[in-house]
Formats: C-alpha cells, structure tokens, sequence
C-alpha cells in the first residue's frame, strides 16, 4: 500500500512536470503540498486538477491549481464524476443567474395621461384678459424690441 502511494505520487510529480514545466524541478513547497494534496484528494484528483488548469490558462500559476483543489476539498469531492456534477451544477447556477439579470433588464412600461388640451373632447375655456397683465407683457416686449433695434 505505502509502494503504491509512492507510485501515486510519482504520477503526480510527473504530471506537474510534464504540464508545467519547471525550470529547475518542483521547488520543495510546492512538493510538499503536492503531496499533502494527493494524501487528501487522491493522486487521480490532483493530476485532473493540474490537467484542468493547464487547459483553461495557458500558463497557470501553482496558487490557481491549489485554488482548484481546496474548492474541491470545500466541496467534499472525491471523484473526477463528483467533480463533472460539480461543473454541471455551476454551469447551471450560471445560466440561472443570467435568466434573472435578462428578466431584470425589462423595462416598466409607464403610461402617460395626455393634458387636457390634447384631449379630442377639449374645448378652450373663454377667459378674458387681465388688462394689469397684458399691459406688463405689452412694456416687456417694447424693452426687448428697443434692445433688438440697439444690436442692430
């Protein structure tokens, strides 16, 4: 059983070598959670997580393949099939929450009541004019034109 642990790990080592390439090996912090990692989660988990991540970055980081491993260990995860139901219920909360913005994007309708005088119905009242006020209107409009025959 520990002969086959070791042959587990080594998988793992390989995996990470082979998918990330590192210049001089995998620096020891990095072995050391690996290997805490494939103790917990299982040698298969770790290499589908590394694998994962090289397929969704180019280039990732060894802190973005522990981000995927410790939301698999959150999420109690033990197998490749747990973690395709996983990606199935996100994928699904997704969409989900893209159906609410979309219905939350509609706009409410407002009705507008027309004035009065737009009705078809509408009569003009007859309402005589206030002499007071159409003698002020009569003395603005003489101030404006005497400023308009200055301008010119």
């Amino acid at each position: 059983d520990e002969e086959q642990k070791q042959i587990d790990f080594a998988e793992v080592q390989t995996a990470y070598q082979l998918n990330l390439r590192p210049r001089n090996g995998i620096p020891s912090k990095i072995n050391i959670e690996l290997s805490k990692y494939t103790k917990e989660l299982g040698h298969k988990l770790v290499i589908y997580a590394i694998e994962r991540a090289v397929a969704q970055i180019a280039n990732p980081s060894w802190g973005y393949i522990k981000a995927i491993l410790n939301s698999w260990k959150k999420a109690k995860v033990t197998s490749i099939d747990d973690v395709k139901k996983l990606d199935e219920s996100y994928q699904q909360r997704k969409a989900q929450q893209q159906q609410n913005r979309f219905k939350n994007r509609r706009r409410v309708v407002q009705k507008e009541s027309l004035p009065d005088w737009a009705q078809p119905d509408y009569q003009e009242k007859d309402t005589p004019d206030d002499p007071a006020k159409s003698k002020q209107i009569a003395e603005m409009m003489a101030k404006i034109n005497a400023r308009r025959k200055e301008v010119l």
